[in-house]
């Protein structure tokens, strides 16, 4: 983890240490901070690594230069692929399978697309305001599972619906 030997980071590290986790601590310039978190990781009965990494200055990773820049574009791009993905899949879902079918059949493509686009910018707000109710990631894992739980059978039978 960079940033773990203060604030936000260093508690971030600790709860990981505290679930099982073996955290590796990396530091810049002052190994000794790091040192005082993995200690405190120990002492709880975690285990914790130290080790120098500065990932802001040019040759400090071993990639060639400009690799850097295709990782994080390479990153950022599978990242919007799957949010991209999950609301093609839940339009797909509530303008088809439930709107065109059961509320509203029989009206042109325009208006389904209208509909659809909206349904996105719907289910794109929906799931930016749930970041602000759910605290940690382990609780929106939890959320997942919960409802997954109840519509795994359903999401199985559709094929042959």
């Amino acid at each position: 983890m960079t940033g773990a030997s203060s604030g936000i980071g260093r508690a971030i590290a600790e709860a990981y240490a505290a679930e099982g986790a073996a955290v590796l601590l990396t530091h810049r310039e002052s190994p000794e901070r790091a040192r005082e978190v993995a200690d405190a990781i120990a002492a709880d009965g975690g285990r914790a690594l130290v080790r120098r990494a500065d990932l802001a200055t040019t040759g400090a990773t071993p990639l060639p230069a400009g690799f850097l820049g295709l990782v994080v574009a390479g990153t950022l791009a599978a990242y919007r692929s799957t949010i991209e993905t999950h609301l093609n899949w839940g339009t797909s879902y509530l303008v088809h399978d439930f709107y065109r079918r059961f509320l509203r059949p029989g009206l042109s493509e325009k208006h389904y697309v209208l509909i659809g686009r909206l349904t996105t910018a719907g289910l794109m707000v929906a799931a930016a305001l749930m970041t602000y109710a759910l605290g940690t990631a382990k609780e929106a894992f939890d959320l997942i599972l919960s409802i997954g739980a109840g519509t795994g059978l359903l999401y199985l039978l559709r094929w042959f619906w």
